[in-house]
């Protein structure tokens, strides 16, 4: 499982520290050929960036106990709809030629109304599970502060 998920991981970790450098660096560089990263200078500060970046990221997350939890939340929320509820409602509003009850429309009308009832069914189950999870372990970092 982690063989598939750890790619997808780290490339999405690399989208965002990109980004988030890419911001960076040219709000400091703005009129500097630095900016562009093609000099012995500009990769420097560039890779000293990224290292900086991706270091204080992994702090953030570590130092935060309940870091995941907010990300599953986060996640169950959003990335639900946006993976699997959202594209079968643009289907139905944008895409589909005629009404979604005719002949041709049926199969993807079909396999649309199931991906959607997925989407549904991962927004409340998985909101509800990460609620869950946050405020047992909300209450097990109260039971041990009392203690």
């Amino acid at each position: 499982m982690f063989g598939i998920a750890l790619p997808v991981i780290f490339i999405s970790g690399s989208i965002n520290t990109t980004v988030v450098c890419r911001y960076i660096h040219g709000k400091v560089f703005a009129n500097s050929s630095t900016r562009y990263v093609n000099s012995s200078k500009g990769w420097a500060t560039w890779l000293g960036l990224v290292f900086t970046v991706t270091v204080l990221a992994w702090v953030i997350a570590e130092a935060i106990p309940i870091f995941s939890d907010i990300l599953s939340i986060s996640s169950s929320l959003f990335v639900s709809g946006l993976s699997y509820y959202i594209p079968p409602v643009l289907w139905f509003v944008l895409l589909k030629k005629g009404h979604w009850y005719e002949k041709h429309n049926l199969k993807a009308a079909m396999c649309n109304f199931v991906v959607f009832a997925i989407g549904i069914i991962i927004l409340g189950c998985g909101t509800y599970a990460s609620i869950a999870e946050l405020v047992s372990r909300l209450s097990q970092i109260n039971f041990e502060q009392a203690s």
